[in-house]
C-alpha cells in the first residue's frame, strides 16, 4: 500500500497526479502530450515535480517506453478510483451540447466488430456529434479488460468474459455462426461433409481450436483446421477461389459476403450462440456524451445483425 506524510499528501498538485495516472497509462511522455494536447516539456515538468515530491524516480526508460517502479504501480492503484470519481462527476455536471461537443472517444472493439459495425457507428456519431473524433483500437477478449483498467479505452465491444470488478457490462445480443466460403466453393449439406472440409480458423489465442471445436466435440471426430489466422479481415484473400471454409459469426460472415465474392450459409448443425456485449469504465457511466455513443452502439449493432439478409 502507497503511504507517504498527510502534510506532504495535502501539498501535491492534483494536477500532477492526473499527468502521473496517464503516464501509467501510455508509458510515453510523448503519447500523454498529444493525448491531452499540452506540449512535451510541459508534461516532463510534471513528472519532474511529482518526482522532488515524493523522492522516487516513479518511471526509469526500458527501450522506448517507460516503466513505473514499485512505488509508482503502489501510488496509481490508490489514486485511480478518486481519479475516476472526480471525473465522473465533473463530466456528469458538465453543460451537454451534442451539437457542439468536442469529444475524442477512445473505444476498444475485436475487428469482426469493426468489419461489421464501426462503419456505421461513425456515421451515426458524426451525425449527432458532429465535432467528435473516434479513436478505435483492435481489441479481443484477453484484453479487452485491461483496456478498460488501464484507461486506454473508455468502451469495450465483443465477446467479453474477463472484466474488471469495477466495469459496467451490457449485452447487447445473442449471436449464432454461418460458414463463409468462396461462391464457386460447394457448401456442405451435412455434418459429415462440414468435419471433411478444409478449414480457416480466426483466433486470438494463437492455436488450432476455437469455440465451434469445443462445440463438436464429439462421435464425429475433429474437423481438418489447415490455417490459423488471428484477423477476420484477411479471410476474403484465404478463401477466394478455393474450397475453404471458415466458421464465423453471423454478422460478419454476411458482412464478408456483401462486400465480396464470398457467399454466407446456414451450418449444417445447430449452431452454438454467444452473447455479444459492450462494456464501459464506471467512470464514464452518466457521462451524457459517453452515455449517446453507447446508445448509437446498441441501436447499430441490433440493426445489422437483426436485419434480414
Amino acid at each position: 500500500m502507497f503511504d507517504m506524510p498527510k502534510n506532504d499528501a495535502m501539498s501535491v498538485d492534483l494536477n500532477l497526479l492526473a499527468v502521473f495516472h496517464l503516464l501509467m497509462q501510455e508509458r510515453s511522455v510523448t503519447r500523454v502530450a498529444n493525448r491531452i494536447s499540452l506540449g512535451q516539456p510541459a508534461v516532463s515538468r510534471s513528472l519532474s515535480r511529482l518526482r522532488e515530491e515524493l523522492d522516487d524516480p516513479l518511471f526509469v526508460r526500458q527501450g522506448n517506453q517507460l516503466e513505473p517502479t514499485p512505488r509508482a504501480v503502489a501510488l496509481d492503484q490508490e489514486i485511480k478510483p478518486a481519479l475516476d470519481l472526480i471525473e465522473q462527476a465533473l463530466r456528469s455536471t458538465a453543460p451537454f451540447d451534442p451539437q457542439t461537443e468536442s469529444r475524442v472517444f477512445r473505444i476498444a472493439m475485436s475487428d469482426d466488430a469493426q468489419v461489421s459495425f464501426l462503419p456505421a457507428i461513425s456515421r451515426q456519431l458524426l451525425q449527432v456529434m458532429p465535432n467528435s473524433r473516434l479513436v478505435v483500437q483492435q481489441a479481443d477478449s484477453l484484453r479487452a479488460g485491461q483496456m478498460l483498467s488501464e484507461g486506454t479505452a473508455t468502451i469495450v465491444i465483443g465477446y467479453l468474459d474477463k472484466l474488471p470488478a469495477e466495469a459496467k457490462v451490457r449485452k447487447i445480443c445473442r449471436v449464432g455462426y454461418r460458414a463463409v466460403m468462396c461462391k464457386k466453393a460447394q457448401p456442405p449439406k451435412t455434418l459429415g461433409a462440414y468435419m471433411k472440409c478444409d478449414h480457416v480458423l480466426v483466433t486470438f489465442a494463437g492455436d488450432l481450436t476455437g469455440y465451434i471445436d469445443e462445440a463438436l466435440a464429439g462421435p464425429e471426430g475433429a474437423r481438418e483446421v489447415l490455417l490459423s489466422v488471428p484477423s477476420f479481415a484477411v479471410l476474403p484473400y484465404l478463401l477466394h477461389n478455393s474450397n475453404r471454409v471458415a466458421t464465423v459469426p453471423s454478422y460478419v460472415a454476411d458482412e464478408l459476403a456483401g462486400q465480396n465474392a464470398l457467399r454466407s450459409e446456414n451450418l449444417p448443425f445447430r449452431s452454438p450462440k454467444f452473447d455479444l456485449s459492450m462494456a464501459w469504465r464506471s467512470a464514464t457511466d452518466r457521462d451524457p456524451a459517453e452515455v449517446l455513443l453507447r446508445k448509437i452502439i446498441v441501436d447499430v449493432v441490433r440493426s445489422i445483425v437483426r436485419a434480414p439478409r
